[in-house]
């Protein structure tokens, strides 16, 4: 019989999709998520179990990002322009204060919870999307949320990857800005 040898091989696997959620809510247990490999932030697995994602805020953001309370009356232009009207049914993403002080939001929320992975910050509910001329400008007057939201999103990204790059935004997207840019 001729020798054999074997070796151990390491099997650590990782997977592709950083946040694996079924967004059910009866799976938002810490042993049920464990025995599925999931590991939804609602389920709350302890650290000493390897921990699960954590999020600051998910969801509808631009509400909590710039409520109207503090931000509208001296700074309309934060808001969408909707009917040559300014109005706090969602950001105007063109906007360079907007897109600074996302950046600076958004990296405080990880400096002043070092535990948490993931913030998201996306369109708040329903429409209303800004019409603004410097969006015209941008889009060639072509009304595309999807492509106005990621355009926005980017220079927010870029901005957070660099000072906290162990975090990250996620940048959600709903039913009014699913149709995707053509370019």
């Amino acid at each position: 019989m001729k020798n054999f040898t074997a070796s151990l091989v390491s099997r650590k696997f990782m997977p592709v999709l950083e946040l694996r959620d079924t967004y059910i809510y009866l799976t938002h247990d810490a042993n049920w998520s464990l025995k599925n490999k999931t590991n939804t932030p609602h389920a709350k697995i302890p650290m000493a179990w390897g921990g699960s994602i954590r999020y600051f805020y998910m969801g509808h953001t631009y509400a909590a990002y710039f409520p109207t309370q503090q931000y509208f009356a001296e700074h309309p232009e934060y808001y969408a322009l909707v009917n040559n009207k300014r109005q706090p049914s969602q950001l105007c993403q063109t906007n360079e204060d907007v897109i600074r002080l996302s950046i600076e939001k958004t990296i405080k929320i990880f400096r002043d919870n070092p535990d948490v992975t993931i913030t998201a910050i996306g369109p708040n509910d329903g429409r209303g999307f800004c019409d603004c001329p410097n969006w015209h400008e941008t889009e060639r007057g072509k009304r595309r949320p999807v492509r106005q939201f990621l355009l926005f999103r980017q220079p927010d990204c870029r901005g957070c990857q660099k000072r906290v790059p162990r975090q990250s935004p996620d940048c959600p997207t709903f039913r009014t800005t699913h149709h995707r840019p053509r370019k």
